[in-house]
């Protein structure tokens, strides 16, 4: 996402792309411009997501390089802004980002390639999935767990995971349970949430009554 306001954590399938810190909004833009094009011609659903700030000083000056060193093309599973949360996240939801990512044809991606410089030597594999970040001052966990009562924090089985909205409150809810992952400002964390995997997360918090896998997020 690019210019996001509002504080937003997401699980994404697709593929890691290096900027050199070097992307500005302006080509940004025409990235999204030239997927635009390309999904209208092939069907597709393939989105530049743009971690960290892009909002906050670059929404003016689309012509500063935007912070984030690496950016995701892909398929979302989840999006949610913090007062969304905790957001719950299926291997199902995740399986399909990613079927979706892989129908994209060789030629779709051979065409995106000459339109997108960032691309011209990219060469698509196989698709992984992603926990990222965007929007003012953002952090994002996966866990494994249950809803649980902010002011009851103190009284949890596994870690408490906090949701905090865009005025720094905690939300009524946050997540007891056990981190699988978490990314704050830019960053980018590789998962694997394949059913297999989710398993075993599960079973770490066995503890706990029917445990899901979470996505809490926090104006941080």
């Amino acid at each position: 996402m690019l210019y996001e306001e509002m504080t937003t954590g997401a699980v994404v399938a697709g593929y890691e792309v290096g900027t050199n810190g070097e992307l500005t909004g302006a080509q940004a833009e025409e990235i999204e411009s030239a997927l635009g094009e390309l999904n209208e011609e092939y069907g597709q659903k393939i989105r530049l997501i743009v971690p960290g700030d892009s909002a906050t000083d670059h929404a003016l000056d689309p012509e500063m390089p935007l912070y984030a060193f690496d950016v995701i093309f892909g398929v979302p599973a989840v999006f949610a802004e913090a007062w969304d949360c905790p957001a719950e996240v299926s291997a199902e939801r995740v399986t399909s980002a990613l079927e979706a990512v892989g129908e994209a044809p060789a030629e779709y991606w051979e065409k995106l390639s000459k339109k997108v410089p960032l691309l011209a030597e990219f060469t698509p594999d196989q698709p992984q999935t992603y926990l990222t970040c965007f929007g003012p001052l953002p952090y994002a966990c996966l866990s494994a767990g249950v809803p649980h009562p902010s002011d009851d924090r103190d009284n949890t089985v596994y870690d408490f995971h906090s949701v905090q909205d865009m005025n720094q409150r905690w939300l009524d809810e946050g997540v007891d349970g056990v981190r699988i992952g978490s990314v704050e400002f830019a960053g980018i964390d590789t998962v694997d949430l394949s059913q297999e995997a989710v398993e075993d997360w599960l079973s770490k918090a066995d503890q706990l009554d029917d445990p899901k896998i979470y996505m809490t997020v926090r104006y941080d």
